[in-house]
């Protein structure tokens, strides 16, 4: 087994098997925030925003300050034709936010479970959000049956973070500096509204 636990929290590391995620989350962020009480002329970065659904209805709402970066290899394919492509970035979350200025809010779905170094990734979007500035972050919640089965030695990635509650995954935020303002959870994903402090 290759599972290892991060700090007091459970998030655990492990050997990542296949996996993937559905796209009907790319709406969550709009159907849980009370978008209309934000300002027009907010920054926002969506980081693993390789279909920029939840980017797209922002600036169709009349939000213009809108950026988002992605790794994946077809992301630029996603791009197309968009009036914001010059604020879309193809890169590594752990090679820093390629961006020269601070962001309102940044959006993580189901990306922060994927990444090397999640508490790095936590202190970038720290340092990337103005003072009091938002998160919102959504993690699949797996089962400790499901993490056993899955830690197999044959997949080329050899990191994955999973929790198995929500708890877990508000603690993580909150021992990495930021309070929890709303929680959206269900049973299968952790879904959380936070804010730096």
């Amino acid at each position: 087994m290759h599972i290892k636990p991060l700090k007091n929290y459970k998030a655990y590391v492990l050997r990542q098997n296949h996996r993937s995620h559905s796209s009907a989350n790319n709406n969550s962020f709009l159907n849980d925030v009370d978008i209309k009480s934000y300002a027009n002329d907010y920054n926002f970065l969506d980081i693993g925003c390789r279909n920029p659904v939840v980017l797209s209805r922002l600036y169709e709402m009349g939000f213009k300050n809108v950026y988002g970066m992605d790794i994946g290899e077809n992301a630029t394919l996603h791009w197309k034709n968009l009036p914001f492509i010059d604020n879309l970035k193809k890169c590594d979350i752990h090679d820093g936010i390629p961006f020269d200025l601070t962001f309102n809010m940044i959006m993580i779905s189901h990306v922060l479970e994927h990444l090397f170094d999640p508490v790095l990734c936590i202190k970038l979007i720290k340092d990337k959000l103005v003072q009091n500035g938002y998160a919102y972050c959504i993690v699949p919640l797996e089962t400790t049956e499901k993490i056993y089965i899955d830690d197999t030695d044959d997949h080329p990635n050899p990191h994955y973070v999973t929790f198995i509650n929500n708890n877990d995954h508000k603690n993580f935020w909150i021992e990495n500096g930021f309070i929890v303002l709303n929680d959206f959870s269900n049973v299968t994903e952790s879904k959380l509204l936070l804010q730096k402090i």
